[in-house]
């Protein structure tokens, strides 16, 4: 049944700032290695920021995680053809088809 499943729009959003610095809190403990939260958080954003650079339409994804209160994060995927959760299973599969998905027009976020 999933593998006949098909996406053409999907959208996530995220409000506020809570669930990002309870896992950030959560990290720096187990970390053990004296990072705080804060810093967990930095370096989650410059990561994000390099990862996501392949596509200029998901910069609000870093700048969301460096910068979460009060704000909400919408992710969302609008293709022209629905694809396949095989296909998107795939696209996950591998750091290269990963980028490509990252890199498709069909994705973009925004935060306000």
């Amino acid at each position: 049944m999933l593998q006949s499943t098909a996406l053409q729009n999907v959208t996530f959003s995220l409000k506020g700032d809570r669930l990002l610095d309870t896992g950030f809190v959560l990290s720096a403990r187990q970390a053990g290695n004296g990072m705080t939260a804060d810093q967990l958080r930095q370096q989650a954003a410059q990561v994000l920021q390099t990862a996501l650079s392949v596509n200029p339409a998901l910069s609000a994804i870093p700048d969301y995680v460096a910068n979460p209160a009060g704000r909400t994060l919408t992710v969302t995927y609008a293709s022209g053809t629905p694809v396949s959760l095989r296909v998107l299973n795939d696209a996950f599969s591998s750091p290269a088809s990963m980028l490509a998905f990252l890199a498709s027009p069909d994705l973009k976020a925004s935060a306000q």
